[in-house]
């Protein structure tokens, strides 16, 4: 066999292919036709919120198709928060937290953080607040005081 295809395919699906570190047009699901079956190639999957996936693989048979299946791993993010004045009680994605300032580990960055703010004789604060590709997320909340 001198030619092949690989199926690439990830749960979730919609992760950028490259193989031998060059960018596959697309999304997974899908099928890279017309593939040097001689030699073994590098092939990564990346997503946003994810872990990149990578590794090398060749063709095992002559029958001149690879399945590649990959269950991509969320990613961690990181959430520094802090408020003005500071001791305000945090709930975060609708789980209590302690007072600001606060630091969470092992957010999810692929869903937007939801964060609500209480501190007596202040307005209650309640916000989304998107990863926008980032890991680590920083932010200080003004509280209005209530009237």
């Amino acid at each position: 066999m001198v030619r092949g295809t690989i199926q690439v395919r990830s749960q979730p699906e919609g992760a950028e292919v490259r193989i031998d570190g060059v960018a596959v047009p697309g999304k997974t699901p899908m099928k890279l036709d017309n593939v040097d079956g001689r030699v073994p190639h590098r092939i990564r999957l990346s997503q946003r919120g994810f872990e990149p996936w990578e590794e090398d693989v060749r063709f095992e048979d002559s029958s001149g198709v690879m399945q590649v299946q990959v269950q991509l791993q969320p990613s961690s993010g990181t959430l520094q928060l802090s408020s003005t004045p500071e001791g305000a009680e945090a709930i975060v994605n609708g789980r209590a937290s302690k007072t600001t300032p606060l630091t969470l580990y092992d957010l999810p960055p692929n869903e937007d953080v939801i964060i609500e703010l209480r501190l007596r004789g202040y307005k209650a604060i309640r916000q989304t607040v998107p990863w926008n590709g980032e890991r680590h997320l920083k932010l200080d909340v003004p509280l209005e005081p209530a009237r």
